[in-house]
């Protein structure tokens, strides 16, 4: 162990001690000059601490300022009230002899008797205090959109229908009687799974009876596609199209049945029960709250008896639905099935719809039912919110017949939170295909990206104009973008 360093021997002590002890000498001169000023300054008045500020709080100008009031004319270009400052208001009243204040954050000064020496010294403290008990004061406002920082942040992708026809029933038989439907996913299952949500249309409904399955246009099938959807990790399952009452009530308490199999999956649409119906479904995923709603437009063999079976959209319940669901989640998705079948553009009443939901004040819009591809658009609420809306995403599996029902999309979304709430922080429409062959002898059927589709399963797809570049073609198309 090295010996503690001795001091130079050749250093004059003496000396060095006698400036040491005059710089601390001048350090204290400077300080009681210092503290000197300041007491003067305190005894002439408060300092005037809007001075130099951009934005100064209003009620510190008006505490400051002689006047008594504010002119009318100033009056009439004070910024209107919003509801952040009236929450504000309510947190901090302003004191009983102040005048009423408005629009920004306010700042409390105190009052006190000019010869009051004591209450003078204490004013920064008395400042500061009241600054941090300012709730909603200037550097704490909402910022832009584009400024907001999340601090946490999910992963959502959203995939179109899952159609089955006979064909696609055909492609999962075992030969014994049983059916494995996992194939159908390999191409998006690592993706959904790497996914933190990922969502799915389920177009058809399930029924226990093997003598029940039935293709086009009543549809019905076995439970092993909902467990290959679950195995493959989907978290949210969409169930309101138009044939999820293709088997009445049977059908739809089967498939509840199924599902209840799954509590960590989430179902919405239909329900089993009326309790089941009046209950909101919220998925939270690393700290963020997302109510997930899902209505149709109508069902193919009427209305059940029991209209809480099916969520269909009507307005007044999904006004209700949306303020329900704000007050126990973070942010609203709305997943609605609507639109006229094989239009690659939204019809007027898609619109009116999409318009509603955004002054609703929903985070995000997606929809199915044209079975084919419809374009991404942001639409702006009666708020001036911003709302991505997917009018259509095709489907992700099925057998139809014509090249715009094999091209599909899949919707992501990033969904942020900060101390204002949680947002859309991102999202686009990924171009996805559906691949089908019976070139091995037996029927076959993919879901995947376009970009996984290859010169090689087009040339034994069973659709024709099909080629990888027909189906980009098609999508740009659609979407209004050049190669």
């Amino acid at each position: 162990m090295d010996e503690p360093k001795q001091p130079d021997q050749q250093t004059p002590q003496r000396t060095s001690g006698r400036k040491q002890q005059a710089g601390l000498a001048a350090c204290a001169l400077v300080l009681l000059a210092i503290l000197v000023f300041l007491i003067v300054k305190l005894i002439q008045g408060p300092p005037d601490v809007t001075a130099g500020m951009k934005h100064p709080p209003r009620a510190a100008v008006e505490t400051l300022s002689p006047a008594a009031a504010p002119s009318e004319e100033a009056e009439k270009t004070e910024p209107a009230q919003t509801e952040d400052t009236q929450a504000a208001s309510t947190a901090a009243p302003p004191a009983a002899d102040a005048p009423s204040q408005t629009g920004s954050p306010t700042l409390q000064l105190p009052t006190f008797p000019a010869e009051n020496l004591t209450q003078r010294l204490l004013l920064p403290l008395t400042l500061a205090e009241s600054w941090l008990k300012t709730e909603d004061r200037l550097y704490f406002e909402e910022p832009a959109a584009d400024k907001r920082v999340p601090d946490a942040t999910v992963d959502l992708m959203c995939l179109g229908d899952n159609l089955m026809h006979s064909t696609v029933l055909k492609a999962g038989e075992n030969g014994d009687g049983t059916y494995d439907f996992h194939n159908l996913y390999r191409y998006i299952r690592d993706e959904v799974q790497a996914t933190d949500l990922a969502c799915i249309n389920q177009e058809t409904i399930f029924i226990n009876d093997p003598k029940e399955y039935t293709n086009y246009p009543i549809f019905g099938g076995p439970v092993d596609v909902g467990a290959a959807l679950a195995d493959t990790g989907f978290d949210i399952i969409t169930q309101a199209t138009n044939h999820c009452y293709d088997k009445f009530s049977r059908g739809i308490q089967d498939t509840m049945a199924f599902w209840r199999k799954y509590p960590e999956i989430t179902v919405v649409g239909i329900h089993d029960s009326e309790a089941d119906a009046e209950v909101l479904r919220v998925v939270e995923c690393k700290g963020i709250r997302i109510a997930i709603l899902n209505y149709t437009y109508g069902t193919n063999m009427g209305i059940p008896r029991d209209d809480w079976e099916i969520d269909f959209l009507d307005k007044e319940k999904c006004a209700a639905d949306i303020a329900r669901a704000k007050q126990i989640s973070d942010i609203v998705l709305v997943f609605p099935h609507w639109g006229f079948e094989n239009q690659f553009t939204p019809n007027a009443e898609q619109r009116e719809w999409g318009q509603f939901f955004a002054d609703q004040g929903v985070g995000a819009i997606i929809g199915c039912h044209p079975h084919s591809l419809q374009p991404l658009e942001i639409l702006t609420g009666a708020d001036g919110n911003q709302v991505p809306v997917f009018w259509s995403m095709g489907n992700f599996i099925s057998h139809m017949l014509g090249n715009q029902n094999m091209l599909g999309g899949m919707a992501r979304l990033t969904i942020g939170k900060d101390r204002w709430g949680a947002y859309i922080t991102g999202c686009e429409l990924v171009p996805t295909m559906c691949y089908g062959t019976e070139a091995s002898g037996k029927w076959e059927f993919y879901g995947m990206r376009l970009t996984d589709y290859t010169d090689e399963m087009a040339a034994n797809h069973y659709v024709e104009h099909t080629s990888v570049q027909e189906m980009w073609d098609l999508y740009h198309q659609i979407v209004g973008e050049d190669d």
